[in-house]
């Protein structure tokens, strides 16, 4: 009982037979990709579970569930994360396993887009994130006595034109964004 159990539930029958077991075992649980949890929501953030979503989208790829119907890949539910979190369950937010890291704020813009209050989709990524994997006491948040490699940003994290400004590792400035001029192109 000391980490969570993850369950890979992505159908509303998934779901619910993974509370069914999370009430059974009585241990904390993790539900993974949970994409049709809208209607459940409400109970699974009364079981106190958390859900972490792999934003199913690929940039520049086909994505699955088109309008081929041949095509048996359920189609993503972008809202599912929002949906969630409205209900009060802890959120954790993460691009699909093909998407490479320096898209990982573009997934979580999408999130937003779909719904997520913005707040909502900053904590998903760090407190929350943090809180889901059982190490909050360490990262997740900036506090005295905890690690914290940052970015200092020029603008809202999640704006189109925000560019970063610096980024600190280990308590040192390790990047600084210079420039040589001082006109602004709009």
């Amino acid at each position: 009982k000391e980490l969570p159990l993850r369950a890979a539930a992505s159908t509303a029958a998934d779901i619910r037979r993974a509370l069914v077991l999370q009430q059974e075992l009585g241990v904390r649980m993790v539900l993974e990709n949970p994409q049709q949890i809208g209607n459940l929501a409400p109970l699974v953030a009364a079981q106190k579970v958390a859900a972490t979503f792999r934003m199913p989208v690929r940039f520049g790829q086909s994505n699955p569930g088109g309008e081929n119907r041949l095509d048996k890949t359920p189609t993503p539910a972008l809202d599912a994360a929002a949906a969630a979190a409205r209900a009060g369950v802890v959120v954790g937010i993460g691009p699909t396993a093909e998407v490479p890291l320096r898209d990982y704020l573009m997934a979580v813009a999408i999130a937003v887009r779909h719904g997520l209050e913005p707040r909502l989709a900053l904590r998903a990524i760090g407190a929350d994130a943090a809180a889901i994997l059982g190490v909050e006491q360490r990262v997740g948040t900036l506090a005295p006595g905890k690690d914290a490699d940052f970015v200092v940003l020029s603008g809202e994290p999640l704006a189109v034109g925000t560019m970063v400004e610096s980024t600190w590792i280990d308590g040192h400035r390790v990047f600084a964004r210079h420039t040589d001029s001082d006109v602004l192109a709009v």
